[in-house]
């Protein structure tokens, strides 16, 4: 998920292009399915859902549920970019909320020093190494405060 919060718009309006087969500057579903089933059968993750029973039906709700977002329910309604932007400006912030909220912020909707930085540092896309150093520092300097 963490390549998901990190990617542009600009990777995304790439990732549309992609699946736009035809170039029309719409998706339509069988344009989607088509690109969908070459990553499930070219990449590691997409064949470790297809390969076992209990994780691919999974993978293929989240498809179906996707398919159906995206190109309605009878899927003959086109994607355009603009639809495809805002689906992933929307889940971004969705899960970022999620994030934030678990962290517990107080009544006044603070969260301590030491947990925003957490935040910023686990989308940052630093190695684990890096992370857990930069955050020592910031434990250190913010080590009275009480949110």
């Amino acid at each position: 998920m963490n390549a998901f919060l990190l990617a542009s718009k600009r990777h995304f309006e790439i990732a549309f292009r992609m699946f736009d087969l035809n170039g029309d500057g719409n998706v339509d579903y069988e344009e989607f399915d088509k690109v969908q089933t070459i990553i499930r059968s070219q990449t590691s993750v997409g064949m470790r859902h297809r390969d076992h029973s209990n994780t691919g039906s999974i993978y293929k709700f989240m498809g179906s549920a996707l398919s159906t977002y995206f190109f309605g329910p009878s899927l003959d309604r086109k994607l355009t970019i603009e639809k495809f932007l805002e689906f992933q400006r929307q889940l971004q912030t969705e899960i970022l909320t999620l994030e934030f909220q678990r962290k517990r912020p107080n009544a006044e909707g603070f969260i301590r020093e030491v947990d925003f930085a957490d935040l910023l540092l686990t989308y940052a896309g630093l190695s684990e190494k890096k992370h857990v150093k930069m955050l020592k520092r910031v434990k250190k300097i913010f080590k009275n405060s009480r949110v």
